[in-house]
C-alpha cells in the first residue's frame, strides 16, 4: 500500500513539474506570430501535437504533403504566401519523407481541433514504391508525443489505433538505428493496451514529459528566428485571373529553365541530371507503382480522417511525362498507378483533384517531381474553391 502511495505521489509531482514547465513554454510559443508558425517548416513543429492543434484556426485549410512543401518558393503564387489572413489561411505540414502514415498520425494527434475542418492531402507518385515509407523518415516524424496522442484520441477506433501502432512499430523493429524509437513507442503501446489505472497514469506522465521536451526544443529553435516580417494579415492579396497567373507563371518558369529539353529549372538540371543523362536513359524500366505498402497506409489515413469527420480532399500529382519517357517508366505503368488512385478515391467516396493529365504541361512541375510555378496556380485555385464551399 505504501509503495502504491509513494508511486502515486511521485507521478503527481512529475506531472505537476512538467505541467508547470509546459504552460511556460506555451505562453512563450503563443507570442510567435501565427502567420509565421503556420508556414514554418520544422521537425519539432510536426512532432508537437500541442503546437499543431494551436495552429488550426476556424478558417484554416491544412495542407499535407512531402518534399514539395520543403522550402519557400520564390513564386508569388505559393499558397502559403497567398493565404495568411484570419479569413483564410493555410497550415503547412510536411517535408521530404512525410507520407500517408505520418499524416495519419498527425491528423489523429491534432484531435478535435481538426474535427470538421478542411484538409488537403497532396499525394506524390514517388511514395508508392513497393515498401512505401522509409523507416528513417517515420522515425523522424512519428514522435512519442504524436504516437501517444493517436492512442488517446477517443474519436479514433481501437481498430485504427492498433493498425497505426503495429504498422509504425513494424518499421522500427530489428534495426539498431531505430531501436531507441522502437523501445519507447512499444512501451507506450504496451501501457495503452493494459488500460489499468497505473498504466493510464504512466501514459499521462509520459505524455507531459514528451510534450515538454518538444516544446522546449521548439522554443529554443524559435528564439533564433527573425519573425518581425510576419505580422497579422487582415486581408489576403487579391489574386489575378487564373489565365493571367498561368501566363506569368509560365514566363517566370521559362526564364529559370532554359538550358534543357525537359523544361526543368536550370539549377536542378545542372546539379542532378546533366552529367548523368546517358546513364539515366531507360534507368526506370523496372519502376512500378502498382503495388505498394503505401496504398494500405493511405487507406488508414482516410479511415482516421473519416473517424474525425474531416472535410478531406485528395490531390493526385503527375509524374514528369518527358522524363518518365526518357528513363523508361512506361505510360502503361503510369496509367495503372493513376487508375489505382482514382479507384481508391471513388471507393472511399472522396473528391480527387486529379492532375495526371498535366504530365506534359511545361512548368507544372519545376523539376522531375516537385510542384512548379504553374502547378501552384492550380492549387491556389482549389484552395480558394475549397474555402468558399
Amino acid at each position: 500500500m505504501n509503495k502504491l502511495i509513494g508511486f502515486g505521489i511521485t507521478i503527481i509531482l512529475l506531472v505537476l513539474t512538467f505541467f508547470g514547465a509546459d504552460r511556460y513554454f506555451d505562453s512563450k510559443i503563443d507570442h510567435t506570430p501565427m502567420s509565421f508558425m503556420r508556414t514554418y517548416l520544422s521537425d519539432r513543429k510536426f512532432g508537437n501535437s500541442y503546437l499543431l492543434r494551436h495552429l488550426a484556426g476556424e478558417n484554416t485549410i491544412t495542407v499535407l504533403g512531402s518534399s514539395e512543401l520543403n522550402s519557400d518558393e520564390d513564386t508569388p503564387y505559393y499558397p502559403f504566401k497567398c493565404f495568411r489572413s484570419e479569413e483564410l489561411n493555410t497550415l503547412r505540414i510536411g517535408r521530404g519523407g512525410c507520407q500517408s502514415l505520418v499524416h495519419a498520425g498527425v491528423i489523429a494527434a491534432m484531435g478535435e481541433k481538426l474535427e470538421d475542418k478542411k484538409v488537403m492531402l497532396i499525394i506524390s507518385p514517388q511514395w508508392f514504391t513497393k515498401e512505401g515509407i522509409q523507416k528513417e523518415a517515420a522515425a523522424a516524424f512519428i514522435t512519442p508525443d504524436i504516437f501517444e496522442e493517436v492512442l488517446r484520441n477517443k474519436k479514433i477506433s481501437d481498430e485504427s489505433k492498433d493498425i497505426f501502432a503495429k504498422r509504425t512499430l513494424s518499421l522500427f523493429v530489428g534495426s539498431e538505428k531505430t531501436k531507441k524509437t522502437y523501445d519507447t513507442l512499444k512501451s507506450i503501446y504496451d501501457s495503452y493496451q493494459k488500460k489499468g489505472i497505473k498504466d493510464k497514469i504512466l501514459l499521462t506522465a509520459e505524455n507531459y514529459k514528451s510534450q515538454w521536451h518538444y516544446k522546449k526544443n521548439m522554443l529554443e529553435e524559435l528564439q533564433k528566428k527573425d519573425t518581425s516580417g510576419y505580422k497579422a494579415v487582415e486581408t489576403n492579396p487579391k489574386l489575378p485571373k487564373k489565365e493571367t497567373m498561368l501566363e506569368e507563371a509560365g514566363r517566370r518558369a521559362k526564364e529559370k529553365g532554359s538550358n534543357n529539353m525537359f523544361e526543368v529549372e536550370d539549377g536542378y538540371f545542372n546539379e542532378y541530371m546533366k552529367s548523368k543523362l546517358i546513364s539515366l536513359k531507360n534507368s526506370q524500366n523496372d519502376v512500378d507503382y502498382s503495388e505498394s505498402a503505401e496504398y494500405d497506409d493511405l487507406l488508414l489515413f482516410i479511415k482516421i480522417a473519416k473517424e474525425q469527420n474531416l472535410n478531406l480532399k485528395l490531390i493526385s500529382m503527375p509524374l514528369h511525362g518527358k522524363w518518365s519517357d526518357y528513363t523508361g517508366f512506361s505510360k502503361e505503368k503510369r496509367k495503372t498507378y493513376y487508375d489505382n488512385i482514382r479507384k481508391l478515391a471513388k471507393e472511399e467516396n472522396l473528391e480527387l483533384i486529379d492532375y495526371s493529365d498535366h504530365e506534359y504541361d511545361p512548368y507544372f512541375l519545376k523539376d522531375i517531381m516537385h510542384i512548379g510555378e504553374k502547378g501552384w496556380v492550380y492549387i491556389d485555385e482549389e484552395i480558394q474553391k475549397f474555402h468558399n464551399q
